[in-house]
């Protein structure tokens, strides 16, 4: 929840750190809620490829 707290508060940097480093285990919303700020920290840094890469394995999981 922290990352997700960390992007609220305008912190993407900090945010993208602890996002990448708390993979998301839950199935529940947080766990959506957390992979959707992730991807789109990515997207906003440009790293586009490992955006999708997240996006593509949080739609097939």
């Amino acid at each position: 929840m922290a990352g997700i707290q960390l992007r609220v508060l305008g912190r993407p940097d900090e945010a993208g750190r602890e996002l990448c480093a708390t993979p998301g285990t839950d199935f529940g919303i947080s766990s959506t809620v957390r992979t959707a700020c992730l991807i789109e920290i990515l997207a906003e840094r440009g790293a586009l490829d490992e955006a999708e890469r997240q996006a593509v394995s949080f739609v097939e999981s």
